[in-house]
């Protein structure tokens, strides 16, 4: 049973989103802080081993979180994710989009520059401008950025399946609010 109330193919996601948030993330920077202040070198070592370990099983575990995202999301209409409890497991706090933007290991440079376009679509859209071909074009864009590696490939596979599925400015404006909680959550991160 959910921490929201409702079993969620998304809350499996959603445990592994927590864990990443609440015990891995913090691990890795409080070893890194630590090394600065270490002058034996076999000490140093031993930090140094561990933090691999950790930075591997976060790779891990975000890989994961992406990939148990799309499986829960491959048959679901963007607009019933709103509707479902999948929004809240997504965007809360040690969530899945918090765990997404703590893994990510690209600038929120790009991470804004994608949100940008999709504010403009979402815009256009409010103009009574809706036009899916130009949200088809936003995901030719970050296959440019995925091929120059500038955002990482997994972070791609979501996006394009997100994108891929609207079909209407509401559903535009879902996809919009899912991301802008990753960019949120980067930022914070990031600085």
């Amino acid at each position: 049973m959910s921490e929201v109330g409702v079993n969620s193919k998304l809350e499996g996601v959603y445990q592994k989103a927590k864990h990443i948030v609440e015990n891995i993330y913090p691990r890795i920077k409080e070893l890194q802080a630590k090394q600065k202040d270490i002058r034996n070198k076999e000490e140093l070592q031993k930090i140094r081993d561990e933090m691999n370990r950790l930075k591997r099983k976060h790779r891990d575990v975000y890989e994961s979180i992406i990939d148990g995202t799309l499986e829960s999301w491959k048959e679901v209409k963007i607009s019933e994710i709103q509707n479902i409890d999948d929004m809240d497991l997504f965007i809360r706090p040690s969530g899945i989009a918090e765990a997404i933007a703590c893994s990510i290991d690209f600038k929120t440079t790009q991470l804004r520059k994608i949100f940008h376009q999709l504010r403009s679509l979402q815009y256009e859209a409010k103009q009574g401008g809706f036009k899916p071909y130009k949200v088809k074009k936003v995901i030719a864009l970050l296959a440019y950025s995925a091929g120059r590696r500038l955002i990482d490939h997994k972070f791609f596979e979501l996006s394009k399946e997100l994108l891929s599925k609207v079909e209407n400015e509401n559903d535009l404006n879902v996809v919009v609010e899912l991301l802008e909680a990753i960019v949120a959550y980067r930022k914070y991160y990031e600085s």
